[in-house]
């Protein structure tokens, strides 16, 4: 099979997934946080195998910023309770979690700023191997929306 068509049907499976979860974040932006480092991790299993050089490229810059972004929401402190209705409480007994959120909040910002270069830039490098990459990306923002 043609690594374009296996590229795309890995990223079908994807945006499934995080379409899915997306749907979950009205009611549990906590509880969809902790659910991110799991889904970008999966981007490394995506096939690159066969792909042009600049769509590889591309992908693997979203995907390398993908898990850092991971790997910071990761941090979100265990104890943070997925109730929206319990967080107010939580952080008034728990003062220094919100010192931690800040801080998370302002390593976010770049890795934000990058995921939207990335996806810029893979959705024009798959565009001239006549890919539609859009509805993956427009899940991936809308799943960093619900959990922003």
């Amino acid at each position: 099979m043609d690594s374009k068509v296996i590229f795309m049907q890995a990223l079908e499976v994807l945006t499934a997934e995080v379409n899915a979860m997306s749907r979950d974040k009205t009611a549990n932006p906590i509880g969809l946080m902790k659910k991110i480092p799991a889904m970008m991790a999966k981007l490394e299993s995506v096939p690159l195998k066969g792909l042009p050089e600049d769509l590889s490229a591309a992908f693997t810059r979203l995907a390398k910023n993908a898990n850092a972004t991971g790997a910071l929401i990761s941090a979100i402190p265990a104890g943070l309770p997925s109730d929206p209705a319990a967080i107010r409480p939580y952080m008034q007994a728990h003062p220094e979690i919100m010192e931690i959120m800040k801080e998370l909040e302002s390593k976010l910002a770049p890795l934000n700023t990058e995921a939207e270069a990335a996806g810029k830039a893979l959705e024009t490098v798959a565009a001239k191997h006549g890919l539609d990459v859009n509805p993956f990306i427009k899940a991936v923002r809308q799943l960093g929306a619900g959990a922003g």
